[in-house]
């Protein structure tokens, strides 16, 4: 055989000629002259195999292809069946993080409904790349009741110089400048319209709008004027869990207290279960550390009949670790649940730390065993 190229082929064929046998056949029958023994050396003779080689060149090069067709065999019981599956998954993951379009799309629509809830236009857009990749604490979705720049107007300077203890001169002039609580929350920029939603604390948070506000002492000293307002508890609440407010150094537990002292406990605690989720323990624990003297009523009321221990462990069965911290933190210190040394500490603190061992790596369970320590170490004479 010559040498060809890689693309050449060989191909043998066998031939036979049906009809010069026949023909061979009826002449060797018919000459008596041939012996037997040539007729038979001559049949075969013709009947061996020829062989032809011929050319074969393909119409088009071969083209490469990146799907590889596999051959199914029987590959024995050591050959795990779901490798195939388990390579689609991978490729499928691997072709959702190369797919940029999708990831931009849903960065981009974040970043768009927080611009649109940003009151000044001018605002760094590092600020908003910092809220938009936060993703895990949510600490920037908070409730935000005032969300509009304020168009407040305090009362002219010779009132406030004249002599009167008890501001009623002050007072009468925002009283007439503003003839109801709610009048004056619009013109702090309160969005008052959040009160008429289901459960508002709870469904209606959302991101700083970073409007322009009133100072807050300043708010505080103006609604102090309006006690006597039907409205004034409920928007009162609204008021000081405001996280601007909230966080403010003026808005102290004192001053929440004092505007609530001669409102009845459960009357108050109607309020505010009026305005948020019973299982809301974020804002419960809010409202603990606003007005200490809710913090026991308030437990007996969303936990009753189970006790603390229970709501405890469906909290941890239902994988609820954000809840279950803000639950912590809402409880200690109570009556029912006092600092130090206790059985129940001891359980909270066996319970977190079986949920770490068995390898939970959910932050809110690191931040609980670590309160859950220093609660067992407090002791309070």
């Amino acid at each position: 055989m010559s040498s060809d190229s890689d693309e050449d082929a060989i191909i043998f064929h066998q031939n036979t000629n049906d009809n010069e046998l026949n023909s061979l056949e009826s002449s060797s029958s018919s000459s008596s002259s041939s012996s037997s023994d040539e007729d038979d050396r001559l049949l075969q003779t013709l009947k061996r195999t020829s062989y032809s080689k011929r050319r074969i060149t393909r119409a088009s090069p071969i083209k490469k292809s990146k799907v590889v067709q596999i051959q199914k065999f029987d590959l024995g019981r050591n050959f795990d069946p779901q490798l195939a599956n388990s390579l689609n998954r991978i490729q499928n993951v691997e072709n959702e993080v190369n797919n940029s379009s999708t990831i931009t799309t849903v960065k981009e629509q974040k970043s768009n409904t927080i611009k649109s809830r940003i009151k000044p236009r001018n605002v760094s857009p590092q600020y908003v790349d910092l809220i938009v990749r936060e993703t895990i604490s949510g600490r920037y979705f908070d409730w935000h009741f005032i969300n509009n720049d304020t168009k407040f107007a305090d009362v002219n300077i010779d009132d406030e110089l004249i002599e009167d203890t008890d501001n009623q001169a002050v007072r009468n002039a925002i009283r007439k400048k503003y003839p109801t609580l709610q009048d004056l929350l619009e013109k702090l920029g309160a969005d008052t319209s959040l009160l008429y939603e289901d459960k508002p604390l709870t469904k209606k948070r959302n991101y700083d709008s970073l409007c322009e506000i009133t100072p807050v002492n300043l708010m505080m000293r103006t609604i102090e004027f309006y006690q006597d307002d039907d409205e004034f508890i409920k928007f009162l609440l609204c008021f000081v869990l405001d996280r601007k407010v909230w966080e403010s150094q003026d808005c102290d537990s004192d001053w929440c207290s004092q505007m609530l002292e001669f409102v009845d406990e459960e009357q108050t605690i109607d309020f505010y279960l009026s305005l948020v989720e019973t299982k809301d323990y974020f804002m419960h624990y809010r409202l603990s550390r606003s007005i200490p003297r809710l913090q026991s009523p308030l437990i007996r009321r969303i936990i009753s009949p189970i006790t603390i221990e229970t709501e405890f462990t469906h909290l941890i069965e239902d994988k609820n670790y954000e809840s279950l911290l803000y639950f912590t933190l809402f409880v200690y210190g109570s009556r029912v649940m006092p600092f130090g040394p206790s059985s129940k500490t001891q359980y909270f603190k066996d319970a977190v730390e079986d949920m770490c061992h068995e390898g939970t790596n959910a932050v809110e369970l690191s931040l609980l065993r670590g309160l859950l320590n220093l609660f067992l170490k407090i002791r309070i004479s």
